[in-house]
């Protein structure tokens, strides 16, 4: 059985008027690989404001239990524990970049060392369009990750 590798965890911020909402949206970036690879890639795991991005850390934490996640260290006792993957992502809430505004317009934009692109049917469209969409996506409270919207790219990604 494969262990997922959680190498980095990062958000991103959206201002909201920028996706023409009321409250400000909160993009869960993870730097993800598995123990049987050296691959590891960038990608956006849910997208929602503040509160639902907290929510969503405490329903998916059952997930970790089992010790199917760990953490990139050197220890010997990396893995994740539920209490750990909530205070990771309340961590990465409290130190969250604000996405480029000028570029929300484009086909790719930046957030900190992060580059954002729309990905599958939004590939062709702006990173607002597919920040929208990913917005929508989340208020239809399907539980599932929000994974097919932007293409994310980042330091010590391996492909």
């Amino acid at each position: 059985m494969s262990t997922t590798i959680y190498h980095d965890i990062r958000v991103v911020q959206v201002p909201a008027a920028c996706i023409d909402d009321s409250v400000d949206h909160f993009g869960l970036m993870v730097l993800v690989g598995n123990s049987r690879g050296t691959t590891r890639r960038w990608e956006m795991e849910y997208f929602a404001p503040e509160a639902t991005l907290t929510a969503y850390a405490v329903a998916t934490s059952y997930y970790y239990r089992n010790g199917s996640a760990a953490w990139k260290t050197h220890r010997t006792n990396s893995a994740f524990d539920p209490g750990k993957w909530i205070a990771r992502v309340r961590k990465a809430i409290a130190e969250a970049e604000e996405i480029s505004v000028p570029f929300l317009d484009r086909t790719i934009a930046s957030s900190g060392p992060l580059l954002l692109e729309g990905q599958r049917a939004f590939q062709d469209k702006t990173i607002r369009e597919a920040l929208k969409a990913a917005r929508d996506f989340s208020r239809a409270d399907t539980g599932q990750p929000s994974r097919d919207f932007l293409s994310v790219h980042g330091p010590n990604e391996v492909n």
